[in-house]
């Protein structure tokens, strides 16, 4: 979206433009971070059905648009555009109250949308100090069930459209900026020009600069202007809002104007046919086709328009329970059916990135949070939380470290962030001891390092079998490596672990996972269970093609040529072709008593590190790869429904590992 002049920041939709006006001065340096969407396809679980997300960047900027999700709840926001910073404010903007309006939903359950609309407004701007008039922007609209009524709520030009069980269209659209835009000379003079063939030339940014003016004379006002979310809460209270009986919908489209352009402008389709084109073939197909029909009209005479292609959000929610083609979930045939969305279990895993004390309640942690909640797992195994080694109350008065104080601090400390991460997300971490009363935090660590691993697991869906959590550390495991069983509702307890694979020591590594599989190993096989985890190699599983075994995933380290290697690479192979070391997965997987979970499905092959740039967090020279992964043992292979990486706007940005997704029908679990 234009357009940027002189300091001014606005954002322009197909028909009508919205103006927010910024003084680069006035804004701090973090409005500058961003993280761009990917264009992968991308799936979230929302009150047992499958939401699919479509996202795609417009004209040579990165996309502002962004798709966030709660267990009962879509937000699609759109942010303010620039065109003169390198990275966009808007994008932050969206990211960081995308974020917070999922905090609210899930801290104030029974607050009413526009309530929490202007909350999250509010706390955003006292945050980071957002001054009305001089702050970045965004478009919003929310979506969530409760009990059984749908309620929407939509702020600027990103519209909501349901569509009943028996045809009828229910479209939540907030066009009071169109309506406005549309009395002005500007508006006709632009698109005549257009239809001409003009082109997106200097006449054509003159026009938006005067569009842009006259926006500024009525953002932001009652009852003759517009809202739009930037530092003022009075516009969450001006939303407009909708509700329907669950029981009467269908389906549920939530879009920015990128995609709403190729019903009101291009003709390209109407409501209904856009959402069949969903069931389809997906919302990223839909946006993809929407930018092809634009890049062959690149002057914008046949759909006069404010730029060549906008940045383009689509969320589809299915309320049926039917399952559209192309989904990532429910692809195994072996095992024996499809079972409904509300049997499965999802067990996800997530690196956290140093997950430090210090990061309670920082943009880093609400990342976290968010993406947490996005994916909504009944459990989820975590890596990487971590505390100061070293203390001033450590030691005694003569300086002398006390170990054993040392370490009651580090497991402390630990512990007090992850029943705060777990709390925040819908979770708990707390063990059962043998005689049924609470016991620890369900936590591993190495002897000699505060780095820990931990389980998380949603009480109202998942129950820890008494005396069934069992920590390892030192010397068995360079990082800690947590198990506990749970009852999932399977016929016997399932057997879950976190692990973290050593990220020096490849002979070292190989060992930890003789030492790990022992953790599943029982008489005349393994026992029902599931191992997730940044296991820092590469998998050995293989895949059949066209009649012939090859990896699932291919060499990443041919060409490479750095110090790392020797951490990596099978020895002899270093400097030359760079084979990956694949010893410790291939020990897991021989003879079947694990499988990989991803290729055991045959889910598509996605990297779950190498999105975060070199230099950002730790140096990362290694590229996209696969080094989380989601291991199950025998009895649990026939479970498996579902392998996903998750790829959000949120996960993005909260660790330089992505979350690693899994779904299981416990019912299929052999004992």
């Amino acid at each position: 979206m234009p357009v940027k002049d002189l300091g001014l920041l606005a954002r322009w939709s197909n028909r009508a433009a919205a103006l927010i006006l910024a003084q680069p001065d006035q804004i701090r340096p973090e409005f500058f971070m961003q993280t761009n969407p990917s264009t992968t396809p991308r799936t979230a679980m929302l009150c047992g059905a499958t939401l699919r997300i479509g996202e795609l960047a417009g004209h040579g900027r990165p996309s502002e648009d962004r798709v966030v999700t709660t267990a009962d709840a879509v937000i699609v926001l759109d942010g303010v555009s620039t065109v003169t910073d390198d990275q966009p404010r808007g994008g932050w903007y969206a990211d960081t109250l995308g974020q917070t309006i999922t905090e609210l939903l899930f801290q104030e359950p029974d607050m009413g949308l526009r309530q929490v609309l202007a909350a999250a407004i509010r706390a955003v701007a006292g945050d980071h100090g957002l001054v009305t008039g001089s702050s970045p922007a965004s478009t919003v609209a929310v979506v969530r069930r409760r009990a059984d009524r749908i309620e929407a709520a939509v702020l600027g030009d990103s519209p909501v459209v349901a569509i009943g069980r028996d045809g009828t269209l229910h479209t939540v659209r907030d066009d009071r900026l169109a309506r406005l835009v549309d009395t002005q000379p500007a508006a006709r003079e632009y698109r005549d020009l257009l239809r001409a063939g003009h082109g997106f030339g200097d006449r054509h940014r003159q026009i938006l600069t005067e569009l842009r003016d006259f926006q500024g004379t009525v953002v932001n006002r009652n009852p003759d202007g517009y809202w739009i979310a930037e530092a003022d809460p009075e516009a969450g209270l001006n939303a407009v809002t909708a509700s329907w009986p669950a029981a009467d919908l269908a389906e549920i489209l939530i879009a920015t104007d990128g995609i709403t352009a190729a019903v009101e402008e291009y003709g390209l389709y109407s409501w209904k046919e856009l959402a069949q084109a969903c069931r389809e073939d997906g919302p990223q197909a839909v946006a993809d086709a929407i930018a092809r029909a634009e890049h062959e009209d690149p002057a914008g005479q046949r759909w006069p328009r404010y730029k060549i292609s906008d940045d383009k959000a689509l969320a589809w929610w299915p309320l049926t329970g039917d399952e559209a083609p192309g989904t990532e979930r429910m692809t195994e045939q072996k095992a024996g059916g499809v079972p409904e969305a509300a049997d499965l279990v999802t067990v996800a895993n997530l690196n956290a990135y140093k997950l430090h004390p210090r990061d309670v309640g920082s943009q880093g942690w609400r990342a976290r949070v968010t993406a947490i909640r996005e994916v909504g797992p009944d459990v989820l195994c975590l890596q990487e939380v971590l505390v100061d080694e070293d203390a001033p109350e450590d030691a005694d008065e003569n300086g002398i470290v006390d170990e054993a104080k040392r370490h009651h601090r580090w497991d402390t400390q630990a512990a007090a962030v992850i029943a705060r991460l777990a709390r925040e997300c819908g979770l708990t971490a707390t063990t059962v001891r043998s005689d049924g009363s609470a016991g620890l935090v369900a936590m591993a660590r190495n002897g000699d390092r505060p780095w820990f691993t931990a389980v998380l697991w949603r009480p109202e869906t998942v129950t820890p079998v008494p005396g069934g959590f069992r920590p390892y550390g030192s010397p068995d495991y360079w990082h800690g490596f947590t198990t506990i069983q749970l009852d999932i509702g399977a016929k016997a307890p399932l057997l879950i672990a976190s692990y973290h694979g050593d990220p020096f020591r490849p002979d070292f590594r190989a060992d930890e996972a003789r030492r790990l599989k022992g953790a599943f190993r029982r008489s005349g096989g393994s026992k029902p269970g599931l191992v997730l985890g940044d296991f820092n190699s590469i998998s050995a599983a293989t895949v059949t093609v066209d009649g012939t075994q090859q990896p699932y995933d291919t060499e990443p380290y041919t060409g490479h040529d750095h110090d790392d290697l020797e951490y990596q690479c099978v020895p002899e192979t270093v400097g030359d072709t760079n084979l990956a070391d694949r010893r410790p997965v291939a020990m897991l997987l021989r003879r079947g008593f694990m499988v990989d979970a991803a290729a055991h499905l045959g889910a598509p092959w996605e990297p779950t590190v190498g999105h975060w740039e070199d230099g950002k967090g730790d140096p990362d020279p290694w590229g996209p790869r696969r080094i989380d992964l989601a291991l199950a043992t025998r009895p649990v292979a026939p479970a498996l429904v579902g392998c996903r990486v998750h790829r959000s706007s949120a996960a993005l940005a909260a660790s330089d590992h992505l979350m690693v997704v899994v779904d299981l029908a416990p019912s299929k679990i052999l004992p």
